[in-house]
């Protein structure tokens, strides 16, 4: 029995150490990939996954070639102002709300210099069509909560309407390098400008159709009389209020008054 044991043992060894390997061997093809699989839920959040990459995509939507051009601008501009910015791409972050769990991946993973807390991630929970950004300290003076609503609002998320991802999040990119290069935060965003009302208000249009409309019309029906001043009174009424107020249904109604 023991020598049957120990025969058992030989040959299970070498195996069990080969399918160790195996396994070290896929872990770290898909740390450099950025394809990390999605762990289920687990105390009823969801993970957060480890931080094998700067694009981190659990939910597959990006290609091979798109994360490593993504990763491949990240790095470069890390390796040019010391930087960090990392995407993270999960299927849902429910039941937490997206800030939250932005809070506990930026808790784990700890991107930015140290002293310098100058790192950023770029949370995407594409399921529940949420955007976040979360920036370290080093950060917060540049990439203020308007202007991280302003690139998500205006860069990333029309793209991602258009199923865009790749170009939504590389735009994002850019901006953030762009508003971070500068220095200073985006502004307030301008309001929309308000169509040109041609200068005519309720008061106007009071004033004409108490007084001028009844002064004009009278005027006309002494000259022409009832019928004819009527109809010309109406005509000239008509066509001046709609040259000024731009409306037809205000030229009609002072059409009628006069």
């Amino acid at each position: 029995m023991i020598a049957a044991r120990t025969a058992w043992r030989r040959r299970w060894l070498p195996e069990a150490r080969r399918l160790r390997l195996v396994a070290i061997a896929l872990l770290a093809v898909l740390g450099a990939t950025g394809a990390v699989p999605w762990d289920p839920p687990r105390d009823g959040l969801q993970p957060v996954p480890p931080l094998h990459a700067r694009v981190t995509d659990l939910t597959g939507t990006l290609s091979a070639s798109e994360r490593q051009a993504l990763e491949a601008k990240l790095a470069d501009w890390e390796a040019r102002t010391t930087d960090q910015l990392a995407v993270l791409i999960v299927p849902t972050t429910k039941p937490e709300p997206i800030e939250q769990y932005a809070i506990r991946v930026a808790e784990a993973w700890k991107i930015g210099q140290k002293g310098k807390d100058n790192g950023a991630i770029l949370l995407i929970a594409k399921d529940d069509k949420q955007i976040r950004l979360e920036v370290g300290y080093g950060f917060e003076g540049v990439l203020t909560d308007l202007t991280s609503r302003r690139i998500i609002a205006e860069t990333i998320a029309p793209l991602f309407s258009k199923g865009q991802f790749a170009a939504g999040i590389n735009a994002g990119i850019d901006r953030i390098v762009s508003v971070v290069g500068e220095g200073k935060p985006l502004p307030e965003a301008e309001p929309r400008k308000r169509a040109p009302s041609h200068g005519f208000d309720i008061g106007t249009l009071a004033l004409i159709l108490l007084v001028a409309v009844p002064a004009i019309g009278a005027i006309l029906r002494r000259i022409l009389g009832n019928v004819g001043g009527s109809v010309v009174g109406a005509g000239i009424v008509g066509g001046a209020a709609w040259l000024f107020a731009g409306s037809l249904l205000i030229a009609a109604i002072a059409a009628i008054v006069a």
